[in-house]
């Protein structure tokens, strides 16, 4: 794909805003929030004063986008610990050290459930010792499959958690966690949310900056 292609919106969404807003999304598409007035001339003319960052985010997440190959000797990182992919004739995954053996059949489902339990673990044992901590109350917790939601607190302080937080760095891992834990105390993103969070997660924009500069790696499966 060439520069100027990579100037030509994939999506123009036109609401009662006020003003022109650019966003590339995880697969690197480029998404044009414009006002109902707007001309084509002019989100074009906006495109292009914006020409030199748009071309350098899409093409960073587009030459990043990938995902696992699931080939002998492949290396992948779970929780900050990296593992080789190898295959053997057995019907379940092994792990020797720091080597994944995956069955020949089926071995993606087998991945699959592999990683979920390994997060689902992880997960598990940390809200049970951040809530103990901070003295934190929750309902439930779930694993699910979202792409784009890394965490969430329902009204009823029910917690859910993306299985892709496995391909994170741990300490990435326990911002989202004790970020849906403050929502326990704060249901909303207000400063108030913040100010708690603060005290729980002293580094959170830190994992917050490396959510946003490397969400495709979470989407490896």
């Amino acid at each position: 794909m060439n520069n100027i292609n990579l100037l030509v919106p994939d999506k123009i969404i036109k609401s009662r805003r006020k003003t022109l807003a650019i966003l590339i999304d995880r697969e690197g598409n480029l998404i044009v929030k414009s006002p109902m007035y707007c001309t084509k001339k002019e989100i074009y003319d906006f495109i292009f004063k914006k020409a030199n960052w748009i071309i350098s985010k899409r093409q960073n997440k587009l030459t990043n986008k990938k995902t696992i190959q699931f080939i002998d000797g492949e290396t992948l990182t779970l929780l900050d610990k990296t593992f080789t992919l190898k295959f053997y004739d057995k019907t379940r995954v092994k792990i020797v050290e720091n080597t994944i053996f995956l069955p020949q059949l089926n071995y993606r489902e087998s991945f699959l459930k592999f990683i979920k339990n390994l997060i689902k673990n992880y997960i598990f044992e940390r809200v049970e010792y951040f809530s103990k901590l901070y003295n934190l109350k929750y309902k439930s917790i779930k694993i699910n499959s979202a792409k784009s939601r890394w965490g969430s607190c329902g009204a009823d302080n029910s917690l859910n958690f993306t299985f892709r937080l496995v391909f994170a760095p741990c300490e990435v891992v326990d911002y989202i966690i004790l970020h849906e834990l403050t929502h326990t105390l704060e249901k909303n993103h207000q400063s108030g949310f913040y100010l708690t969070l603060s005290k729980f997660c002293k580094n959170y924009k830190q994992s917050e900056k490396w959510l946003k500069d490397n969400a495709y790696i979470l989407d490896l499966v």
